[in-house]
């Protein structure tokens, strides 16, 4: 147990209760040399390159890499790249897709079937859920509202009480 007692004397050197100087830190072992690693991030530079429309036999170059392998890679990933234009397209119209599939899980979920079967509980929780929602979307505080109010009526209450001598 005692063998396992350490104190640090700077960020670098630790001693242990033998009295044993070890120097620590310096560069990670393993994971810096380990070659998929090195391989992945040349990788992620040939699509990065790709992207801005460098030639493949430049990107070749650039990254280290065999022509073959960068073709391969590219392959592998021209799909996406098809895909980026209309990616900016969708952020324009994301938040109006969202609300469209919002408003069709709401519809679906407030048909008079299902809220005729649901419980008590979930019909609160459900209405609650649905509030929060709504003041969120105006901007709004969604702090419990009700019992805020509630304790300010209480406090003119006893306000009020208390000055007619009750």
């Amino acid at each position: 147990m005692e063998d396992t007692v350490k104190d640090t004397i700077s960020e670098d050197i630790v001693l242990n209760s033998r009295g044993t100087v070890k120097k620590t830190g310096g560069r990670p072992k393993g994971k810096r040399d380990d070659p998929r690693i090195q391989r992945d991030r040349k990788i992620v530079k040939v699509i990065e390159l790709a992207s801005k429309n460098v030639q493949v036999a430049d990107i070749a170059e650039a990254v280290a890499l065999p022509l073959n392998t960068v073709k391969r890679t590219l392959k592998k990933f021209l799909p996406l790249f098809k895909e980026l234009e209309n990616v900016v397209e969708f952020r324009d119209v994301k938040a109006d897709i969202l609300s469209a599939a919002q408003l069709a899980v709401l519809k679906s979920a407030l048909s008079e079937r299902k809220v005729d079967k649901a419980g008590f509980l979930s019909l609160v929780q459900g209405a609650e859920i649905l509030n929060k929602m709504e003041r969120l979307d105006q901007g709004k505080s969604t702090e419990n509202v009700a019992n805020s109010i509630f304790g300010k009526v209480n406090l003119i209450g006893s306000i009020v009480n208390n000055g007619n001598g009750e």
